[in-house]
């Protein structure tokens, strides 16, 4: 009931502006684009907090219950994570990328606000506690979940959320990786494939103005 008001709400404060088309998308590009750098940087931040206070902590141990316990972390970790995935989120599972561009195609870009929330968390005790993994298929659907929201928290139509979907992984690679032209250039060629899509300007906007926040903050 909260959500649907919230989103009566958001669709009403859009309609109020008095927007264009084309004005509209922008707004909502530069909200993405604050949105995946802080995402982005919290997600940084959470898995920078969990090595420092379990592996970091777990490699003081004296003799040789330091080895012990660094083997048996990451297993740990993986169980915890695998349980979870199992019986909590299976929307979290995968490495992100694949799973964002099967949302795109397949889904008209819905992606639930739940899979970024699972995500980061079952993403932070997973690379937290030790497992070889990087934190930018995360990010990629973790931003990508965030514009979806947006999207449908603005009452867009399925389409016009799908075209959010190019915004959100190029914010999410621009500040996992503090490379807004390779964002660009990702998100042009694994989502859409087409250079020449409407979405291209608020691609650039997005991964620049996530590439400020996440150079700013960290």
């Amino acid at each position: 009931m909260y959500y649907r008001r919230l989103r009566r709400k958001l669709s009403r404060l859009l309609e109020a502006l008095a927007l264009n088309q084309q004005r509209r998308f922008y707004l909502l590009a530069v909200l993405i684009g604050g949105l995946s750098g802080l995402s982005a940087v919290a997600f940084h931040q959470s898995i920078h907090w969990a090595e420092e206070n379990w592996i970091h902590r777990v490699a003081e141990l004296s003799g040789g219950w330091s080895i012990v316990a660094l083997i048996l972390m990451p297993a740990l970790g993986g169980l915890i994570v695998g349980y979870m995935i199992k019986h909590w989120a299976p929307e979290a599972a995968g490495s992100g990328i694949p799973q964002t561009k099967a949302a795109y195609y397949l889904k008209f870009g819905r992606i639930s606000f739940r899979a970024a929330v699972s995500k980061f968390i079952l993403g932070t005790i997973s690379i937290g506690s030790g497992a070889s993994l990087g934190r930018e298929g995360p990010t990629v659907q973790l931003s990508a979940a965030l514009a979806s929201s947006v999207g449908r928290w603005f009452g867009l139509a399925p389409r016009q959320v799908m075209s959010l979907i190019p915004l959100g992984c190029a914010g999410g690679i621009a500040a996992a990786f503090n490379t807004p032209l390779a964002a660009i250039v990702f998100a042009i060629e694994e989502i859409m494939g087409d250079l020449k899509h409407r979405a291209f300007a608020g691609i650039v906007m997005v991964a620049v103005i996530a590439a400020v926040i996440e150079r700013s903050l960290l």
